[in-house]
């Protein structure tokens, strides 16, 4: 390895497949926007639609939350701070231990994780750890509103 940072450092062969893999990564977002004058430009403008869009589904999934009766959403739920968030909720209902809603939601076709997320600190503080912390619930920029509104429903129907 050179002598000079950051080869220096270097330990081995570089990680080529890491470094396909990023390679890749930037491929596909940029692909998600029309091309702009520069890889940079389209870049930023990807990643600029990718929050908008998961803003909305922030949004969309925040309202129709709220509407459930005996649902509860940990974390910032001010539509208005939306930007300071992602679209990753944790949640419980009334009447239902996490695993059970966790469970229950798995058994119909939804991805989620249920527990602590290794903030078991939060979760204790929150008195949440010993009945089994939170199920943990998010979207992505691929997912749709009608998936949003499927969860929901699925949601208000437990």
């Amino acid at each position: 390895a050179a002598q000079d940072k950051p080869s220096k450092w270097e330990t081995g062969m570089p990680g080529f497949e890491i470094i396909a893999g990023i390679g890749a990564a930037m491929d596909y977002i940029a692909s998600l926007v029309p091309a702009e004058a520069t890889r940079r430009e389209t870049l930023v403008a990807a990643m600029k639609a990718i929050k908008s869009y998961e803003m909305t589904v922030s949004e969309r999934f925040l309202r129709g939350v709220a509407e459930i009766p005996g649902m509860r959403v940990y974390g910032n739920t001010d539509l208005e701070r939306l930007d300071e968030r992602t679209p990753t909720f944790a949640v419980r209902k009334d009447g239902l231990s996490p695993a059970e809603l966790g469970q229950t939601l798995q058994e119909r076709g939804v991805y989620l994780y249920v527990g602590n997320f290794y903030a078991v600190e939060t979760i204790k503080r929150l008195g949440l750890e010993e009945s089994g912390g939170v199920v943990r619930v998010g979207f992505v920029h691929y997912n749709t509103l009608d998936e949003v509104d499927r969860l929901l429903a699925m949601l208000a129907e437990i």
